[in-house]
């Protein structure tokens, strides 16, 4: 793992390497030695953190750059040919000298890059398309422009003042992340993806410039079949898996028994074998009863997975590690506890890469509400009624109910939908969210769904255009960066989703199945039980009894938050307290487990009224810790860490 930071004195004045150090400490976690590898240039200076004693990006070409990178490249090779230089930072000089502000578009890989000139008295930031590597950065006027992986860099080392922004924390409350850009902080603001900023001394102020945009007209162009589709994509997802791993050692993957972990784990697992290492297999499994989960569980899958793969070593990690302590950049929920625990086993068998799944839902195993709508404007209609009546049988829904449903609904132009409610009485739909929510932060939160609803993207393209898919990857690189852990997303390589994109709708669909062209592509490497199992699992049984034993602890907290006013002008505390009293104990939460379970094997139950509840109160919590600006200090008892060849003193004011 490496993180990047440093910062653009505006005044005039020159950059310190006291303050690249003190930006250093403060996202270096207690018991974690990185490597600092720092570089001055007259008013700009910028380091790297190494935690993994990997070779440096950082340099000095000549000219008087600077350069900082947090980057995995998909192909060294095909860049080293590409770009002019005998070392990466020199390639990376060169590709800003041949693309400008446009190079996150050039670069293929996860990257977080910083590359300062001296002579434009010019700083360039990027980061790539699905925003894996996380960059923020903080803005004063006339002062400085200053950037860090985390945004503890930024208010742990004094450029920011770490207070909490209260419409932000609203929203990532509501719609369960951070809108683009939004870091929870109010003059903290997160690179987005596939984005550049640049900024120069004689600048008013920073811009920021989208490099990477997908062209709508790349939906659908795929020409050559299903069976070469699926073929070419099973070729692109080991490339893209084989590419993350380590040379040798052991690396982490998730595995939920799903197709997109499952895949990405087996694929690690045989890559490893040949070079020796080894893949440790982490799972969550719910913890509810077997009586109550029954056939609705994941261990079936799991099990196949493993009895395919004999050589993964295979940890049940959930509930191993105890509570992570507060994080400022990190709102933290119930899952907080699992994401430490998979960190305490990768740190136990000296692996320091988590390989997941995401992005496969947005991809290769696409399966969004819009591709039977599209199937009928495409006039498949062969396709469209084989793939409506293995869904019909799935599901057990009447094949009309399915085709108003999944076509005609989709179809309908904007606004139809809610006339059609209103005919028929229906009205408008309350978010139980809102609930929670004080009066004002309701209004940010219905301009927010009407501006989403208001987006004219391809729904297939949404999900890397807009913020959710890149917000689950910051707060993964965030949350791993405490335990010197970096996630890696094979799913999300650019060349895999770049074809994902070209499938037409009707590709998704195939052998009485959806997630079409990866099931096929997945023949022979994942047992036949996974590979054609129809459902996707929801912890939502195990919830419900994990929120009936944190109840009366949650209660508590919820106590201590009466009279914060900070809190309670975002939050409705009482409303909440009302929620969470009514959460079933004893038999009582074991009945509505099984109520839950008897929904149907496979459908994602309703987030009950009690998980939002839970939800709020952990919002409420984090954002009562961040009102206090102590509390994102270094401990008293802590002495600030010195860096080789670093001053130890705290950054005075710039």
């Amino acid at each position: 793992m490496r993180l990047i930071g440093g910062y653009i004195r505006l005044d005039g004045g020159p950059a310190e390497l006291r303050h690249l150090a003190a930006m250093a400490d403060a996202m270096t976690a207690p018991a974690l030695s990185p490597i600092l590898r720092p570089a001055v240039n007259g008013p700009c200076g910028l380091f790297e953190l190494d935690f993994a004693a990997t070779p440096a990006f950082a340099g000095s070409p000549p000219g008087g750059w600077l350069v900082a990178a947090d980057l995995r490249l998909d192909h060294p090779d095909a860049f080293a040919a590409s770009y002019r230089g005998t070392d990466p930072a020199s390639r990376l000089v060169s590709m800003i000298e041949r693309h400008g502000a446009d190079f996150p578009d050039k670069l293929y890989g996860d990257f977080a890059v910083a590359i300062w000139s001296e002579t434009a008295r010019r700083l360039w930031l990027g980061r790539d398309f699905a925003g894996v590597r996380p960059l923020a950065y903080t803005y004063r006027p006339g002062r400085y422009l200053a950037f860090a992986s985390l945004p503890k860099g930024l208010h742990g080392a004094g450029f920011s003042s770490g207070e909490p922004d209260p419409a932000a924390i609203a929203l990532r409350y509501f719609a369960g992340y951070f809108r683009e850009g939004d870091s929870g902080f109010s003059d903290i603001r997160y690179l987005p993806p596939g984005c550049t900023l640049v900024m120069a001394q004689d600048q008013t102020e920073p811009r920021e410039i989208r490099a990477w945009q997908p062209d709508p007209s790349m939906i659908g162009g795929w020409r050559h079949g299903i069976d070469a589709g699926a073929e070419e994509l099973r070729h692109r997802i080991g490339e893209a898996v084989s590419v993350r791993l380590p040379a040798a050692g052991a690396v982490c993957s998730e595995l939920s028994g799903g197709l997109d972990s499952s895949a990405v784990t087996i694929l690690a697992a045989r890559d490893m074998r040949d070079r020796g290492g080894q893949v440790v297999a982490v799972s969550m499994m719910d913890k509810a009863p077997a009586s109550i989960v029954n056939d609705h569980g994941d261990g079936h899958l799991v099990a196949a997975i493993l009895a395919r793969q004999p050589d993964l070593i295979w940890v049940d990690s959930d509930g191993e590690a105890p509570p992570a302590p507060f994080d400022p950049d990190v709102p933290r929920a119930g899952g907080a506890i699992r994401r430490a625990a998979i960190h305490l086993t990768a740190k136990r068998f000296g692996a320091d890469i988590v390989l997941t799944g995401l992005g496969g839902d947005q991809g290769p195993s696409y399966n969004g509400k819009d591709i039977y709508a599209d199937m009928a404007r495409s006039y498949r209609w062969i396709h469209l009624f084989r793939a409506l009546s293995a869904l019909s049988v799935q599901e057990g829904v009447p094949l009309a109910a399915m085709v108003r449903r999944r076509v005609i609904a989709p179809l309908l132009p904007p606004g139809a939908r809610s006339v059609i409610d209103r005919i028929r009485g229906r009205g408008r739909t309350f978010n139980p969210r809102l609930f929670h929510l004080q009066p004002d932060c309701r209004r940010i939160a219905d301009a927010f769904v009407a501006a989403e609803m208001g987006i004219a993207d391809p729904i297939r393209l949404r999900g890397f255009t807009r913020g959710k898919l890149a917000a689950r990857c910051t707060r993964l690189a965030v949350e791993g960066a405490s335990a010197g852990i970096g996630y890696a997303h094979p799913l999300l390589d650019r060349r895999v989703v770049e074809l994902s994109l070209a499938f037409p709708a009707h590709h998704f669909v195939g052998e009485g199945m959806a997630r079409q062209p990866f099931r096929r592509a997945m023949y022979g490497i994942l047992p036949e039980e996974v590979r054609t199992w129809p459902f996707k699992y929801s912890p939502a049984i195990g919830d419900i009894l994990r929120l009936s034993a944190e109840r009366a602890a949650i209660l508590t907290e919820l106590e201590g938050l009466r009279g914060n006013a900070q809190v309670e002008s975002v939050f409705n505390i009482p409303s909440i307290i009302a929620v969470v009293r009514a959460i079933p104990e004893g038999e009582a939460a074991l009945a509505m487990a099984r109520r839950i379970a008897a929904a149907g094997r496979g459908r994602a139950p309703p987030r009950t009224h009690f998980l939002i509840a839970r939800m709020a109160a952990s919002m409420a919590r984090h954002m009562a810790m961040l009102g206090s600006y102590a509390m994102l200090k270094a401990d008293e008892n802590r002495q600030p860490r010195t860096f080789e060849g670093m001053a130890d003193e705290r950054p005075i004011s710039i």
